[in-house]
């Protein structure tokens, strides 16, 4: 569990900020409130996306397959 109980669903890092956004228009179309962490990786700046937080794992477990049906396969609870 992330800071303070609160639960996320990661559904990709990205480093071009056009695929971040098409990422976070997606999960709002799907009913998730959506954030983004920025981070650097070898230099480059990236964006993590997120759906969340969730203060309970139950709704962490339906955000996470709301995210699947969203065709984030690769997404996971964080």
């Amino acid at each position: 569990p992330a800071a303070g109980g609160r639960l996320y669903v990661q559904v990709g890092t990205f480093g071009v900020a056009a695929n971040a956004d098409g990422a976070k228009a997606r999960l709002r179309a799907a009913g998730l409130p959506v954030g983004t962490a920025k981070i650097s990786r070898g230099g480059q700046a990236m964006q993590i996306v997120l759906a969340g937080p969730f203060h309970d794992a139950g709704t962490a477990q339906a955000a996470l397959g709301a995210a699947h049906g969203a065709g984030f396969t690769d997404a996971f609870i964080r």
